[in-house]
């Protein structure tokens, strides 16, 4: 069982942790998904793995575990021709995942400000 979350070490909240610790908003984000998740995991028999990556481009132990152990299970069954190449390309596809959703989430939230775009009321 996995939830993922994208975290801005940049945010005022998380500032000054983030700027002299490396992937602390990663391991804030982490901390809450697992305070969140592990009652239902634990009440399913599940083990729960947060995956999440920051918006600066760090990626937290946790999903780095995780990009591993599926690499490791890729090499294994033949589907790459070494554990780093399925690493380097997950890292890679990761990567532009991240930076395409925060130009979306850039081109939205300037719709809204130019009133090109209304908000929903739900």
């Amino acid at each position: 069982m996995t939830d993922f979350a994208v975290m801005h070490p940049a945010c005022k909240s998380r500032q000054a942790v983030a700027s002299s610790t490396g992937l602390a908003a990663a391991k804030v984000g982490e901390k809450a998904k697992t305070s969140k998740y592990s009652d239902l995991a634990k009440m399913e028999s599940r083990l729960f793995v947060p995956f999440v990556v920051e918006t600066m481009g760090g990626i937290g132990p946790c999903a780095k575990r995780v990009i591993k152990a599926v690499a490791r299970e890729a090499y294994a069954n033949r589907v790459v021709a070494a554990v780093s190449d399925f690493q380097l390309y997950a890292y890679n596809r990761l990567s532009v995942a991240i930076v395409n959703g925060l130009g979306e989430a850039f081109r939205v939230a300037l719709q809204y400000v130019n009133g090109i775009l209304v908000p929903r009321r739900w």
